[in-house]
This record gives C-alpha cells, sequence and structure tokens, in this order.
C-alpha cells in the first residue's frame, strides 16, 4: 500500500513539475497579444450569392486553410496559464472567405 501511494505521489510531484516547466517556457517566448476589442467583417463567396458577417473578440481572430476548408478562428487564452493560447472554430467552409475589415481597439 505505501508503494502505491509513493508512486501517486510520485506521479503528480511529475505532473506539475512538467507544468511549471511548460508554463515558465510560454512566459518567456509565447505570443503576446493585446486584450482589447477585435472586430473582424468577413465576406463569404457562396456560389451566386455572396455573404458578410461580423465577428467580435477580446483577442485576435483569424482565417485559416487546409486542405480546400477555411475556417474562421477565435483565440482565447488556457486558464489558469498565462501566455497559452488555443483557437476556437467559429465558421468553417469550403467557399472562399475575403477579409473586409479587421480593426482593434484597446480597452483600458
Amino acid at each position: 500500500m505505501k508503494t502505491f501511494v509513493h508512486i501517486i505521489l510520485t506521479t503528480l510531484i511529475c505532473f506539475v513539475i512538467v507544468g511549471v516547466v511548460v508554463q515558465g517556457i510560454f512566459l518567456v517566448i509565447g505570443p503576446d497579444y493585446k486584450e482589447g476589442k477585435y472586430t473582424m467583417t468577413y465576406r463569404v463567396h457562396y456560389p451566386n450569392y455572396p455573404k458578410e458577417y461580423t465577428i467580435t473578440n477580446n483577442l485576435p481572430i483569424s482565417i485559416s486553410s487546409y486542405r480546400g476548408v477555411n475556417r474562421v478562428e477565435k483565440t482565447h487564452e488556457e486558464v489558469p496559464f498565462k501566455k497559452i493560447y488555443s483557437t476556437e472554430t467559429i465558421f468553417e467552409t469550403t467557399a472562399p472567405i475575403e477579409i473586409v475589415s479587421y480593426t482593434y481597439k484597446e480597452t483600458k
């Protein structure tokens, strides 16, 4: 029983140490996004009828494409970590996407 508890505690301590090291690396070399109001208006060119959409977020918004699928993505911070970000796909289509406008307004 002592060995089992020792293995669990050792594993837990290793996870904590790895987490602290990864967080430290991202604090030094991770991106430094400014929070504010990001607004993107984009046009999706569907066959015979383009349509415009507007999206806002407090961190950057981006467009990506992979194997013919185009995506609009929002960036968000992974809680409780600092400077570790991930993206969430908001819109996905095979139709071409054009950015009409992209603005950033700093909030205080």
